[in-house]
């Protein structure tokens, strides 16, 4: 959340937590578009539970600073790219 809100200038309008201080939900605003994130404390067999935001973007490279892609572009059966 922290990395969409400096990214695409965006708000945190509120955050609540679980009493072990990790974040349940929180809203948030990117360019006058309210989202909501929630998390869970249950533990999972798997590592990564996941979290995707789809925009398009223009700036893609901003996008990326510092990351290293993990899924390339590709056409696929539901995008050009």
């Amino acid at each position: 959340m922290n990395d969409y809100v400096s990214i695409f200038e965006g708000k945190i309008n509120s955050i609540h937590h679980h009493e072990n201080g990790s974040v349940l939900q929180a809203l948030y605003t990117l360019k006058g578009q309210e989202i909501m994130c929630i998390d869970s404390i249950v533990q999972h067999v798997f590592f990564y539970t996941g979290n995707f935001l789809f925009v398009a973007c223009y700036a893609f490279e901003k996008l990326l600073k510092g990351c290293s892609v993990l899924m390339p572009l590709a056409a696929s059966s539901v995008s050009e790219k």
